[in-house]
């Protein structure tokens, strides 16, 4: 079933989207929203469908499409529109010349070899925390 009213997301979504994912997927697999900045869209809960729908020419990614098809709620705008123009928001062929580019970034090989420096910044954010002393991760 898809909502016929958008699911407005708040900004609690962001601190604890585990729950909201969770309460969706229940719901079933697409879901009608209007995120905190005003976008309304589409959430996909279901991985294997979200592949499908990723890989679908006919749907765009790209959130100043959204902006320029005026589908933002009560004149809102996006917070950070050049954030928006990143690769993962990219639709083809923009997206494909951007991930050429960083392709040989991304090889098994290449993420492997990133670990020690990834574990030893993660060791040393960690080293500031005091025994037994409880953090938010997400805000810290």
């Amino acid at each position: 079933m898809i909502d016929e009213q958008p699911i407005v997301l708040t900004d609690e979504f962001f601190q604890d989207p585990h729950t909201t994912y969770g309460r969706l997927r229940e719901r079933g697999p697409v879901h009608h929203v209007r995120f905190p900045h005003g976008v309304i869209g589409w959430l996909v809960t279901d991985y294997a469908l979200a592949r499908q729908v990723l890989s679908e020419p006919t749907i765009s990614k790209d959130l100043r499409a959204v902006a320029d098809d005026n589908r933002l709620v009560g004149g809102a705008t996006i917070a950070d529109p050049g954030n928006s123009q990143h690769m993962l928001n990219a639709d083809p062929p923009h997206h494909t010349r951007m991930r050429k580019l960083v392709d040989r970034a991304f090889t098994p090989a290449a993420v492997a070899a990133l670990a020690p420096r990834i574990t030893a910044i993660a060791d040393e954010l960690l080293d500031t925390i005091a025994p037994g002393e409880t953090v938010d991760l997400l805000r810290q």
